[in-house]
Formats: C-alpha cells, sequence, structure tokens
C-alpha cells in the first residue's frame, strides 16, 4: 500500500502501474539501485510478509514507511492574516497575478 501511494503521488521509484499489478497478484518487488550495488529494499504484500515471518526470518516494522520529495514545489506559510471575509481573496489574487501554480491551501 505504501509503495502504490509513494508510486501515484510521483516519487519516481516504481512504474505505479507494475506496484498495482504486484499487488492484485502477490508478485514482491525487490526495488535496487542502477547507481550501486546495495541490497534494495524488499516490497512484500501482507500474505508474503506473514509467510517470511512464519519461517522465522526478521523483519522490522518500519517507523517510517516512505518519503518522497519534488524540489520544483514549496511550502509559503502567511502568518497573521486577519480572519476577515476576502482577506484570503486578496492574497491569493496576488499569488495569482505573480503566475504562481496553489496547490494547496490550508487556513487555521
Amino acid at each position: 500500500e505504501e509503495m502504490l501511494e509513494l508510486a501515484a503521488n510521483g516519487a519516481k521509484v516504481l512504474y505505479i502501474r507494475a506496484v498495482e499489478y504486484a499487488r492484485r497478484h502477490g508478485v514482491t518487488i525487490h526495488a535496487r539501485s542502477s547507481f550501486s550495488s546495495a541490497e534494495g529494499t524488499l516490497v512484500l504484500g501482507p500474505d508474503a510478509r506473514a509467510e517470511r515471518l512464519a519461517q522465522g526470518e526478521h523483519m522490522e516494522e518500519p517507523i517510517v514507511a516512505g518519503v518522497a520529495t519534488d524540489l520544483s514545489q514549496a511550502k509559503v506559510t502567511v502568518v497573521g492574516v486577519p480572519d476577515v471575509p476576502g482577506k484570503a481573496a486578496e492574497i491569493f489574487t496576488i499569488v495569482a497575478k505573480s503566475g504562481a501554480n496553489v496547490d494547496m491551501i490550508v487556513q487555521n
């Protein structure tokens, strides 16, 4: 599931259709780097994971399942904006005139 989420969000590690196929048919994925001889990562479905654990193989529980970055995006935080009607629209009108593409807005 985590690898599918990463692929769907553009991690560019594995092709999303390959991940979907592997999940649907219980295929284990061995992801390796083409730049080093490192061991790589096994992506297992729940059945394969349970089978390996039953065979006595030790697998730690992941603390972090995955991280993906996109250097073409930035997070901008605007503080001290008065909570009055039209203020957010005023700010984003200025942002739109700059040509910036706003992907997500969180107000609280």
